[in-house]
């Protein structure tokens, strides 16, 4: 999440859709920054007041708990934005990304994984902390809750866009964090993507996704 005040703008950063990159672009308009922590500033210096709880909100918080966070006003002042991916493409890039990060809090019960199929079952049916897209923009009714969702499928031309709209610089956005694999289709068989249609049905038929 980046929060700005100068640009009154509040990025929602959604898991491996160029979060990283977009970070590097929009950092600079933060008024403070610190890996992880945000917005210690805020409480010294910004026209709008601030609980000191907000300095601790997840790098990934969602648009309902940064509302929270907030208050429904404030929120309501900002331009709000954040990007989905194609489910069968998001999630072979989180497969990798978890196997490459020794670290990462998945990555010893992933890579016990035979096959990518034995991932998919295991995400679809146990995963607890992964839910749809469209819910992470959404509030409790399930009303999208931002004001632009962009795709990762149309991530150049969707920020453009987005730098428009929060008025500033347009500048490229630099390739960070990409997780290299094959076409996402190659890792499919009929089994795992009928699960993962079946799974995250709601994004895509409200992003207007498909395999192909």
């Amino acid at each position: 999440m980046i929060f700005s005040v100068s640009h009154r703008f509040i990025f929602i950063r959604n898991w491996k859709t160029a979060g990283s990159s977009i970070r590097e672009v929009l950092r600079h308009y933060q008024p403070f920054y610190r890996k992880n922590r945000y917005l210690e500033y805020l409480l010294r210096k910004s026209e709008i007041l601030l609980p000191q709880k907000f300095r601790l909100v997840p790098i990934h918080a969602d648009a309902r708990r940064i509302r929270d966070r907030v208050g429904h006003e404030v929120f309501s002042q900002y331009f709000k934005f954040g990007f989905v991916r194609n489910p069968w493409d998001w999630q072979v890039s989180l497969y990798y990304f978890i196997l490459k990060r020794k670290r990462h809090h998945l990555h010893r019960l992933v890579s016990r994984f035979k096959t990518f199929d034995d991932y998919i079952k295991w995400h679809v049916t146990e995963d607890k902390s992964k839910r749809s897209q469209k819910d992470f923009f959404s509030d409790h009714d399930g009303s999208i809750i931002v004001d632009f969702i962009g795709k990762f499928e149309n991530l150049d031309q969707d920020f453009k866009y987005i730098q428009e709209q929060i008025g500033i610089k347009k500048v490229p956005l630099p390739h960070i964090n990409r997780t290299r694999h094959s076409d996402y289709q190659n890792h499919y068989s009929d089994f795992s993507a009928a699960l993962i249609a079946e799974h995250y049905r709601e994004d895509i038929e409200y992003f207007g996704y498909q395999f192909d």
